[in-house]
């Protein structure tokens, strides 16, 4: 659907509709991804000019997800449709599995509203590392521009299994689980500006349970040669009678900042105090990214 003005450099508004329908689709691309299996019932809309292929939206703030995805999930089951009947879910996606930057996520049920400048999933679940995932995610792509993108996601992780984790894979034990909340916003998506992209992220990852042995692994794998002063702290602090009630990764200008609740486990600790929480590291983004 288009309109053409008399004026030749005038915008040229036109609209695109468009609807897909598969079933048990295999899609490769080279070694960056793989999927398998996915059944799609898919609606898309969207403005555009058609002279400058500049995409129109209706979204003049930058969108964001919410920040806890235990509260937005809980209304989104007790209330179903009638909390989003007036922007209900347009489409579904199922995929069996998907294989991107050397991790495989599998058992994937999205509720999806695509297009006018956003993909709004509203409910996303997977599994991945052998835990599994329930969430929200909110993406705004504005006139198409990956230099403006913007997103967002809020996470509920269950039982996640770091010791599959690509960076850390070989310091963490076989089977240590965690299970943690997080939240990511981010602005900027193109490769050639990725540090710009990798300092406009701003998140926290909060593990709300974790075993000892798990927190031991984990702050091994952060710091395998022991060079970290802090880190080598924390982990002198849990073999003297102390354990971990939770551990914070906050996300912001390109770095990870770690910290956690200590709490006493052994007679002798009570000696002496500890503050609420002690900050222990600083890592940089680009640690966790996949290798080249």
């Amino acid at each position: 659907e288009q309109f053409f003005p008399d004026d030749k450099e005038a915008a040229q508004p036109a609209s695109l509709d468009l609807t897909l329908h598969t079933e048990q689709l295999n899609v490769r691309m080279d070694t960056l991804l793989a999927l398998d299996n996915m059944n799609a019932d898919l609606s898309f809309s969207q403005d555009f000019d058609f002279r400058t292929l500049a995409l129109s939206s209706p979204q003049t703030a930058e969108p964001r997800a919410p920040a806890n995805a235990n509260e937005a999930l809980l209304l989104y089951d007790l209330l179903g449709a009638s909390l989003h009947a007036r922007n209900a879910p347009a489409s579904q996606l199922a995929i069996g599995k998907l294989r991107v930057l050397g991790y495989e996520f599998s058992d994937i049920v999205a509720q999806l509203n695509l297009g006018q400048g956003r993909f709004d999933i509203p409910e996303l679940r997977l599994n991945f590392l052998g835990g599994n995932m329930r969430g929200n995610v909110l993406v705004g792509y504005g006139n198409g521009d990956l230099e403006e993108l913007t997103y967002s996601t809020a996470l509920q992780i269950s039982s996640l299994d770091v010791s599959r984790l690509q960076r850390i894979a070989a310091e963490v034990e076989k089977g240590a689980q965690l299970s943690a909340d997080f939240y990511l916003t981010g602005k900027g998506a193109a490769a050639h500006q990725l540090d710009e992209a990798l300092n406009n992220l701003t998140g926290k990852l909060n593990l709300t349970k974790i075993e000892k042995k798990t927190a031991t692994n984990l702050l091994t794998a952060l710091d395998p040669n022991g060079t970290d002063a802090g880190i080598q702290r924390m982990r002198l602090l849990l073999k003297t009678g102390w354990n971990v009630k939770n551990m914070t990764f906050e996300i912001k200008n390109g770095f990870i900042y770690a910290s956690l609740a200590p709490v006493k486990t052994k007679p002798w600790a009570a000696l002496f105090n500890l503050p609420a929480t002690l900050d222990f590291a600083r890592l940089p983004v680009r640690y966790f990214m996949p290798e080249e």
